[in-house]
């Protein structure tokens, strides 16, 4: 009582049941605001882009691809963009669990949308940043390049090489030899 709510410490009750993999709990501290009438200790007090993070990164380092899928849709739901880290943790599960058709609409979400920190990573986007001194990128062209290259290749050693082809070229438009 008295105390008003912050984000950081709503954030830090995620970070620790997600670390101790307590998703009943970590859940339920997450959905809480949406139900003010019942929790009016937390004022208007709603998650913001780094409470999805916590979530997405969370259940992506443990497997549970449904719920990292499910906080990533609602984040879009809400506006938030999240990390780019958090697409690049679902992407990346995904293709280790050999699921190259969800990491494809991850990494294309990515590329088309933007994450938090860029708004998009269209060819002509990334092209220019590797053009830049590396003082002065606001990201490193090369994790978007390394992220691609295992896309594409997951896919192609799926079979799926048209649209394996079609990540390649973008790798091409983005200046890569």
């Amino acid at each position: 009582r008295g105390y008003k709510p912050s984000v950081e410490a709503f954030n830090a009750l995620l970070r620790s049941a997600t670390l101790k993999q307590d998703w009943a709990k970590a859940d339920e501290w997450f959905n809480r605001p949406d139900t003010p009438g019942l929790h009016p200790e937390l004022g208007r007090l709603q998650p913001n882009g780094e409470s999805f993070d916590i979530m997405i990164q969370a259940a992506a380092a443990c497997g549970d691809m449904v719920r990292g899928e499910r906080y990533l849709r609602l984040a879009e739901e809400r506006g938030w963009k999240v990390a780019r880290k958090s697409m690049d943790r679902i992407v990346r599960k995904f293709l280790e669990r050999k699921e190259s058709r969800r990491a494809h609409h991850w990494a294309h979400t990515l590329v088309k949308e933007g994450c938090r920190d860029v708004e998009s990573y269209e060819p002509w986007v990334v092209r220019n940043e590797n053009h830049k001194l590396r003082s002065e990128q606001v990201f490193a062209p090369s994790q978007i390049y390394d992220l691609v290259g295992a896309l594409a290749k997951s896919l192609s050693d799926q079979g799926n090489t048209q649209t394996a082809n079609e990540w390649l070229e973008y790798l091409v438009e983005c200046g890569v030899n």
